[in-house]
């Protein structure tokens, strides 16, 4: 199964600002970081079982080491490869260029996670390359209709490593808009500072002169972002 290159794709707003982009957690559970309790209670359940066997002298020593090794060793990967999971996603939703991929299908996870899918999608590298991928992610970040376009984060220091955006445990946030003041009310209102979509334009703000009689309103345009995907400040 495939999707026309012509299906819509717009790129998440908070997306389009310049990197190094502020980051938080996403609200979906993370399906691709190792549990690490489960891993901890295994390594647990191994050291303990080894140990008796020392003292039991089961079948010599050497049953009761390897049973310590492994507990060891579950207890000391889950610690470790779910922080270099963190790390990518990290580096990917502060530093990534965002492109298009391709969800092409997607199969439910075995196990206990109720909406956990396993992702198939097709993405273009910046070489021309193209590759397809598998990811798992929560069926409530992914797009009703399969196949879709949504959007993926590049590595600019590494063009191969690319991820969906949507299968990531963060999720960018949008700087702060600037706030200004209503001179004829006294309020304080938010002063549009986003970025246009790939125009790089800013919000401005026409202020009616207060000395001039009648006049008692400010008003307030801001230039509209055109609609779809127009292109980002880097491209």
């Amino acid at each position: 199964m495939s999707t026309s290159v012509e299906d819509p794709w717009s790129i998440e707003p908070e997306l389009r600002e310049m990197p190094p982009r502020r980051f938080q957690p996403s609200e979906f559970p993370d399906l691709n970081a190792p549990n690490v309790l489960k891993f901890g209670i295994i390594g647990g359940v191994l050291i303990l079982i080894g140990i008796v066997l020392l003292i039991l002298q089961v079948g010599g020593l050497i049953p009761g080491i390897l049973c310590i090794l492994a507990g060891a060793a579950s207890l000391a990967f889950a610690p470790i490869q779910s922080s270099k999971v963190r790390a990518r996603a990290e580096r990917l939703v502060r530093d990534g260029r965002p492109m298009m991929a391709n969800i092409v299908k997607t199969e439910n996870l075995t196990g206990e996670s109720t909406y956990g899918r396993s992702v198939t999608y097709i993405v273009t590298l910046p070489g021309g390359e193209t590759v397809r991928r598998e990811v798992n992610a929560d069926e409530r970040v992914l797009p009703k209709r399969i196949p879709s376009n949504v959007t993926a984060l590049l590595d600019p220091n590494n063009l191969s490593d690319v991820e969906l955006y949507c299968a990531l445990p963060l999720r960018a946030v949008p700087r702060p808009e600037a706030v200004s003041l209503d001179v004829s009310t006294g309020a304080a209102e938010p002063l549009a500072a986003a970025q246009g979509a790939g125009t790089g334009t800013m919000g401005t703000v026409d202020m009616a002169d207060p000395n001039k009689p009648g006049e008692q309103t400010q008003t307030q345009t801001q230039q509209k972002s055109p609609s779809g995907y127009q292109g980002l400040p880097w491209e």
